[in-house]
């Protein structure tokens, strides 16, 4: 692995030390990474604010993003539905081999085995968005399936 772990304790100080000076131009990274790579869902919920496109962030892009993670403390994966996610396996493996938390939001209608194995090893926090607590309240609100 990385030694992240001084490079993590290293950037807090500096975030700190420039937020104490008020720095103008900060060489600090960011220590928290709020990443939503698409807006793909498989439910069309009335309440969701989410555009639910089928564009993910493009291979090379999240690739660029690979080279900030031995700083950054916490990756939230945010937006759509992360299990449909193409790169979601590849983002989850970065994380952990950079030594960040990793939380992500999900409907948990795409929880497999495999998926559950793999948050379970690698996800710091995962948050599970309920609708309703019966099927009937669920699809009345719009937690309704494409």
């Amino acid at each position: 692995m990385i030694n992240s772990y001084k490079l993590k304790a290293m950037n807090d100080f500096l975030i700190k030390y420039e937020s104490a000076h008020h720095e103008q131009q900060p060489h600090s990274f960011p220590c928290t990474l709020l990443l939503s790579p698409s807006q793909k869902c498989n439910f069309r919920c009335r309440t969701c604010v989410q555009r639910h496109t089928s564009e993910e962030l493009p291979p090379e892009t999240l690739k660029k993003l690979e080279a900030i993670l031995p700083y950054v403390t916490l990756v939230d994966f945010v937006g759509g539905e992360p299990l449909l996610l193409d790169s979601f396996d590849q983002v989850i493996d970065w994380g952990s081999k950079y030594g960040c938390k990793l939380e992500t939001v999900t409907n948990g209608v795409l929880l497999n085995d495999r998926w559950r194995e793999r948050i379970v090893e690698n996800m710091t926090n995962i948050r599970i968005s309920v609708d309703g607590p019966l099927k009937k309240l669920t699809n009345t609100s719009g937690g309704i399936r494409t």
